[in-house]
């Protein structure tokens, strides 16, 4: 299939065919393998959801072991 992208952007484009308009970046991608299949202990009542503690601190590590900038203690 070929298409014809005379005045249309890349983004555009791969939004047309389905696709996101951008990709992750390196940072975003390498933070997204480390938490993929990951498993995580049920926490006790009212402290599922954004107050995960354990998934917290995963993302945290997750995120300084790709080279992100984190000036915040270690959640937990």
């Amino acid at each position: 299939m070929k298409l014809n992208l005379q005045g249309i952007e890349v983004k555009a484009a791969r939004v047309l065919v389905g696709m996101r308009g951008h990709r992750p970046s390196a940072k975003n991608a390498c933070v997204g393998a480390a938490l993929k299949g990951k498993t995580f202990s049920k926490p006790p009542a009212g402290m599922g959801g954004r107050n995960n503690v354990a998934v917290r601190q995963a993302f945290y590590d997750a995120a300084k072991g790709c080279g992100f900038n984190v000036k915040k203690a270690r959640p937990g």
